[in-house]
C-alpha cells in the first residue's frame, strides 16, 4: 500500500521530519515562519501538519485540495484551525457522517498523532 502524502507546513525538529518522512510521503517546508501559499502547496496532499501562526480559517478550509482528509497541528492546542469552517467543509463535501463528528475525529486523529510524534521525539532528541 502507499505512503499518505503529507504536506508540512514549518520546519520541524530533525527527529520529528525524518520519522514524517519514515511514515509518510512528506513535503516539508525548510521555512521557520509561516508560508503564505499553504493552500496551493497542499495540492494533491492527503494531509497537512500545521502549526501555531498557520491560520486556517474557513475560507481557508473551504479553498484546501479535495485531497486533504486531515489537518494536524504541531501544538498543544487547535485555537488556530477553525474547528466550525472544517465541519461546514466536511458536511458540504457530502460525507456519510455528521459534519460535527468528521470534525472531531479529525481534530483527535491529528492529536494522538502529534503526541505519538512527540513522544517519539523526544526519545530521539
Amino acid at each position: 500500500m502507499p505512503k499518505s502524502s503529507l504536506f508540512v507546513t514549518r520546519r520541524l525538529p530533525a527527529t520529528i521530519e525524518q520519522l514524517a518522512g519514515e511514515t509518510f510521503n512528506a513535503t516539508l517546508t525548510p521555512s521557520d515562519v509561516a508560508i503564505t501559499d499553504l493552500i496551493a502547496r497542499a495540492a494533491n496532499a492527503d494531509a497537512i501538519l500545521c502549526c501555531p501562526g498557520d491560520t486556517l480559517d474557513a475560507a481557508a478550509i473551504a479553498a484546501l485540495p479535495q485531497s486533504v482528509k486531515v489537518i494536524g497541528t504541531f501544538s498543544v492546542g487547535f485555537d488556530h484551525i477553525d474547528t466550525i469552517g472544517e465541519r461546514r467543509s466536511a458536511a458540504a463535501a457530502g460525507d456519510q457522517v455528521a459534519g460535527d463528528e468528521i470534525a472531531a475525529r479529525r481534530v483527535a486523529s491529528a492529536e494522538c498523532h502529534h503526541q505519538h510524534l512527540a513522544g517519539r521525539g523526544r526519545r530521539h532528541l
